[in-house]
């Protein structure tokens, strides 16, 4: 049964100001903004290399390694300066429409482990 409206209730909801401002940005500024974040990171990744070339042994197995690390970070980073964030999801929709089984079971695996480590102890 509806509750009868007392007389007060009616006029404090015609007295609020109807005028809302939004400050959520629209979506292409949040778009840009996370392009220019996947630029940004690109850029650190280079740094992070050049960093570990200077810092690591010139030869052996370590110097090896860690310049095999510092030439995949400069290429990640390139990667991620040039194509930003449109060109990563672009390439990712192709690879899944080249490879849609593979792509589903390794969404399927990584659900079932975000399962297993959020579910119940």
């Amino acid at each position: 049964m509806a509750q009868p409206m007392k007389r007060g209730d009616g006029m404090a909801a015609g007295n609020r100001s109807t005028t809302m401002t939004t400050s959520a940005p629209t979506s292409s500024a949040t778009w840009k903004k996370a392009d220019d974040m996947t630029e940004s990171l690109g850029s650190g990744m280079k740094s992070l290399a050049g960093t570990i070339r200077q810092q690591a042994p010139a030869s052996g197995p370590m110097g090896q390694m860690a310049s095999g690390v510092a030439h995949t970070l400069e290429q990640t980073g390139s990667y991620l300066e040039g194509e930003g964030l449109s060109g990563l999801t672009g390439d990712l929709q192709n690879m899944v429409r080249q490879h849609p089984l593979p792509a589903m079971l390794v969404c399927l695996g990584v659900g079932f482990l975000m399962a297993q480590t959020c579910g119940r102890r």
